[in-house]
């Protein structure tokens, strides 16, 4: 008597094999796919980094006159991070209410300096004249310069953005 299931195997050697190689290229695909795919998606599922930048302790802050601080804006664009250092006039009347100004001209890009005699910021390069509050006074800038929002936590001022 001849035993069926030697003469027609069902699970032929080349039938075996086939699934053997798969089997090895899918742990293949997943041991590379799975950490491929956290990097790709690891952005998106950080959500939105904080953009409050600190800018000064309250003490520095002198009331009545522009002060000029250097601050440095760090963004985050997926993975890019960068950091630049930029410059920010900060004024207040009463050390409780703060406007925070760009020090760049709006024309050019020129750095702009408080002018104490004349209570306004002036723009060497083309005679931008700007008010205290940032608003164009005289010259060629087509808009205010760049306002920021602040808040006042544990003692310093931070802006938004940059």
């Amino acid at each position: 008597m001849v035993d069926q299931g030697l003469e027609n195997p069902t699970v032929t050697r080349r039938r075996f094999l086939a699934w053997g190689i798969g089997a090895i290229g899918a742990a293949g695909a997943a041991i590379l796919g799975v950490p491929i795919l956290q990097y790709l998606a690891y952005p998106a599922t950080q959500g939105e980094a904080s953009n409050w930048t600190p800018v000064a302790s309250l003490d520095e802050i002198k009331p009545g006159q522009p002060s000029l601080f250097k601050v440095s804006i760090e963004k985050k664009s997926g993975w890019v991070k960068t950091a630049k250092e930029a410059s920010v006039y900060v004024d207040t009347e009463d050390g409780k209410t703060f406007n925070v100004t760009s020090n760049t001209c709006t024309h050019l890009g020129c750095p702009i300096r408080w002018d104490s005699g004349r209570q306004a910021f002036l723009c060497p390069c083309h005679n931008g004249v700007f008010d205290r509050k940032g608003n164009v006074v005289a010259g060629p800038p087509p808009r205010p310069l760049d306002r920021f929002q602040t808040k006042v936590e544990g003692g310093k001022l931070h802006m938004m953005g940059g």
